[in-house]
């Protein structure tokens, strides 16, 4: 979180420049022509599930994971109307962001449920082979929810400086000890992940 603020400070990066990033969304056509489009988008974050190994790394893979379902969307080549979608990412940030989808809602915007599953978060995330551009981020800070509701509860955060890590609640901040620094975190409150691109 130190490293992050420090990078805020940069007068001449704006946001967009430590953040943002590009995920590539491709369409390709199950008919006769086999087509693919491609649609650039920009993001400043990544919404990530938490899937059933409660890992980050896993569930960042499983974001990027191209699907099975078939997508009704009518081909502008051959009028085929059935097709797949992969998404990968073009250009990753100087700073990546997760957040962690704990909260789910039902039809009417309700909140339904929180899942409160232990999730490991891995000091060193790397991007994987799916990526035609692989690299690795190191945690710098993560901010977690503890409570029911998104509105409710209490949030707290642990922050690395340098190699020493923080727990900072409310107005206490206190240095976290017998932690294994080659691994990471185990959390039920994880919610927010900071990692910073390692040269």
């Amino acid at each position: 979180m130190i490293t992050l603020l420090d990078k805020l400070g940069e007068v001449e990066k704006p946001a967009c420049d430590i953040f943002g990033c590009t995920v590539v969304n491709t369409l390709s056509c199950l008919g006769k022509c086999g087509k693919d489009r491609s649609l650039r988008e920009h993001y400043n974050h990544f919404s990530i599930n938490i899937d059933s190994s409660t890992n980050v790394q896993s569930s960042l893979a499983n974001y990027f994971k191209p699907t099975e379902d078939i997508l009704h969307s009518t081909c502008e080549t051959c009028g085929h109307g059935e097709s797949r979608q992969s998404i990968r990412c073009g250009k990753w940030p100087s700073v990546l962001l997760l957040q962690l989808n704990r909260f789910s809602y039902d039809c009417n915007g309700n909140l339904a449920n929180k899942d409160c599953s232990n999730m490991f978060v891995p000091f060193i995330l790397e991007t994987g082979r799916r990526s035609k551009d692989p690299r690795k981020y190191k945690l710098s800070g993560m901010i977690e929810h503890f409570g029911k509701g998104i509105s409710s509860g209490h949030y707290t955060a642990k922050v690395r400086r340098k190699d020493t890590w923080f727990n900072c609640n409310d107005s206490l901040i206190d240095e976290i000890h017998n932690i294994d620094r080659s691994s990471g975190f185990y959390s039920v409150g994880a919610y927010i992940l900071i990692y910073n691109l390692e040269d």
